[in-house]
């Protein structure tokens, strides 16, 4: 397994020295590839873990406590303190499309987290060519389509996001307002012949709020929405015109519409329909693929 091929080139500096030696070596048997590894997981003092595929792999390895903390400052660039906002809110933001969760022992006064315990990084897959379908759903046609993507988590809801605001603001050209409120949207090597405008950092109705006022987008792309405040400034966004793309986490269509803030976007008719993703196993693998099982709003409700 060389250089180019363990994941990004962040990781390879943040790492602690041991994870990487096992990481190699179980690629040199073949058993993983950069490719396939979806997330891994350290805790202080306990096995140190990855996820490939969905199907978790419990390392050789427990790393110290130490050895965590080292891991944690380089995550967040030499500087914990700067990050100390969004560790209290449970992820650390490296840059790169990726994620770091954060587990520990928040202190008395719940200003900070005084230990961490555990991570797991998410890790970034660059994969083009997998939202064929619901490219055609949201943007088939000269006007682009409002689209509620769904489905649980680490089916790839991100992954397919990404594509999406990246061939929008690429080949097609359109102007595009992207919320990437966790820093796991954006990856520089997907988006450096965009015309896409990013806001990192900015929770999602901040961003949305300041995209509607000052870029004149041509369609808002965000992630995970959920709480009440996103949902009123996407009825704002709707009122000026504009066009959004946004994922949610949800097993099936009535559990999503079941979610107060989803359904008072329902009612007001914001998505012109919602879009289900899911991915097949292949070799015990998940693939590369992406299924959309689509409902126009017309639909949504019928049979309850």
């Amino acid at each position: 397994m060389t250089e180019k091929t363990l994941f990004v080139p962040l990781l390879e500096k943040c790492l602690p020295w041991r994870v990487k030696d096992e990481l190699y070596r179980l690629a040199q048997r073949g058993i993983i590839s950069g490719e396939s590894v979806n997330e891994i997981r350290l805790r202080a003092w306990r096995p140190a873990s990855i996820t490939c595929g969905g199907k978790n792999t419990v390392l050789g390895i427990k790393i110290t406590a130490a050895e965590l903390s080292e891991c944690v400052t380089k995550l967040c660039h030499g500087s914990v303190y700067a990050h100390s906002d969004t560790i209290r809110a449970g992820y650390i933001q490296p840059g790169e499309g990726i994620r770091v969760g954060v587990c520990g022992t928040l202190a008395a006064d719940g200003r900070a987290v005084r230990e961490i315990t555990s991570i797991n990084i998410r890790i970034p897959h660059i994969i083009r060519g997998v939202c064929e379908q619901l490219m055609g759903i949201c943007c088939g046609s000269e006007r682009v389509k409002s689209t509620l993507i769904y489905s649980p988590p680490g089916v790839g809801k991100t992954t397919a996001l990404r594509e999406i605001a990246s061939r929008l603001g690429g080949p097609l050209s359109r102007r595009v307002a992207l919320i990437d409120t966790r820093g796991e949207l954006y990856i520089s090597e997907m988006f450096s012949e965009t015309i896409c405008d990013v806001l990192t950092g900015y929770s999602r109705a901040a961003g949305i709020e300041i995209a509607t006022r000052t870029l004149s987008p041509e369609v808002i792309i965000c992630d995970e929405l959920g709480d009440s405040e996103e949902a009123l400034q996407i009825l704002s966004c709707a009122g000026a015109g504009v066009p959004i793309i946004a994922s949610a986490h949800a097993s099936n269509l009535h559990e999503l519409l079941a979610r107060p803030n989803i359904r008072m976007l329902h009612d007001n008719r914001i998505f012109e329909g919602y879009a289900g993703l899911s991915r097949e196993y292949v070799n015990g693998s998940l693939s590369t693929c992406f299924s959309c099982d689509y409902t126009p709003h017309c639909e949504a409700l019928e049979g309850e």
